[in-house]
């Protein structure tokens, strides 16, 4: 079935689609058909027959291309693609446009800023979060900002660090805490490119910081990364590469992450749990309460912090069933440490637990 009906000579072939809370189908398109590339709106019911057949979004004085398409709880849709002035001075405008569930237009071709490429997501309270590709130099950069439902800004746009200096092809997704799970492919030099994560909160902050997450001998020459969470806050990321056969055909490719705050390693038939471990405000600035409890309240236990590369940063034993430290954040001699990503694990001679902990600043 083709949606974009007669008329359409060209499209940069990069739709984007999304489901609403009636399970309807709404699509975002580009389409060559009056001399300028259009932005185009359509609606499907749940077996593919047309609500809205064609909505035209952006008017005539703009070529528009590389849409991105979210939905919020009232299924409202929000658009956001790339706009350049039809033969102006101007282009690479981040536009937005608001579109209901009756198909009128709320917001009309709002420009953001610079930027193609975005990933919307609404939120519980519905503000709008997007991710989107900045080329306006140096370099490429993978831009964060946060709208209101009037297409007001309120925060950014906010740049997402990264140690490379072109990133693009952001995409994004939302787990049932409200966490933000970002990906992005950053360019280094031919044949060693590679696919870079970030996790933040709906205030921008870090909880982690950029990585990367699929590098050379898994990648080659990747692009296009989704990222999708399950029920269970489980994240799954794909991405094409031409790493089985380079300079010939493209293969997707699956990577699988937990995004647990905590995990437990035990003894299989050998012991039971024996023990709890929780770590609280995490991520944290200044101090953060190491709480554990032992079944056994003559159990010899050791709790150890580790840093990103697997290096004991800081050791406290444990005598008591009921144990609590208060860490702030420092080595064993008590010297800050830097902001990052540390491991919490508690040890007996029955297993051991493992928590992840951040510090902010």
């Amino acid at each position: 079935m083709a949606v974009s009906g007669g008329g359409g000579y060209f499209s940069t072939l990069l739709p984007g689609m999304v489901l609403d809370k009636y399970k309807n189908i709404n699509i975002i398109w580009d389409e060559d058909s009056a001399g300028n590339n259009r932005m185009c709106f359509s609606k499907l019911d749940s077996v593919g027959m047309p609500i809205i057949e064609k909505l035209s979004i952006s008017p005539d004085i703009f070529d528009a291309y590389w849409p991105g398409i979210g939905v919020d709880s009232m299924a409202n849709c929000h658009l956001g693609y790339r706009t350049d002035s039809a033969g102006g001075n101007y282009w690479n405008w981040l536009t937005y446009s608001k579109v209901d569930k009756d198909g009128t237009i709320i917001i009309a071709n709002k420009i953001l800023g610079y930027g193609l490429l975005p990933a919307i997501i609404a939120d519980y309270y519905q503000n709008i979060h997007i991710v989107y590709t900045n080329s306006r130099g140096p370099g490429t950069t993978i831009e964060y900002l946060k709208l209101d439902q009037d297409g007001n800004i309120l925060i950014g746009p906010y740049t997402i660090n990264s140690p490379y200096l072109y990133n693009t092809y952001g995409h994004m997704a939302m787990d049932s805490l409200h966490y933000l799970h970002v990906v992005w492919v950053a360019f280094e030099v031919a044949g060693f490119d590679r696919i870079m994560y970030a996790k933040l909160d709906t205030l921008a902050n870090y909880v982690i910081p950029p990585m990367s997450i699929v590098h050379r001998p898994y990648a080659v020459i990747p692009s296009a990364p989704r990222i999708a969470v399950d029920r269970s806050n489980r994240l799954h990321v794909t991405w094409m590469d031409q790493r089985l056969n380079p300079g010939i055909t493209d293969d997707i490719f699956y990577k699988r992450g937990e995004n647990e705050q905590c995990i437990s390693d035990t003894v299989i038939n050998r012991y039971d749990q024996s023990f709890s471990l929780s770590v609280s405000p995490n991520p944290f600035t200044d101090w953060t309460l190491i709480a554990v409890s032992l079944s056994d309240g003559n159990e010899i236990g050791k709790l150890e912090i580790y840093n990103a590369v697997g290096q004991v940063v800081n050791e406290y034993k444990l005598a008591g069933q009921h144990e609590s430290v208060v860490w702030r954040g420092v080595d064993k001699k008590g010297i800050q440490l830097p902001a990052g990503v540390y491991f919490v694990y508690v040890k007996n001679n029955k297993g051991r637990s493992k928590c992840m902990t951040i510090k902010l600043k």
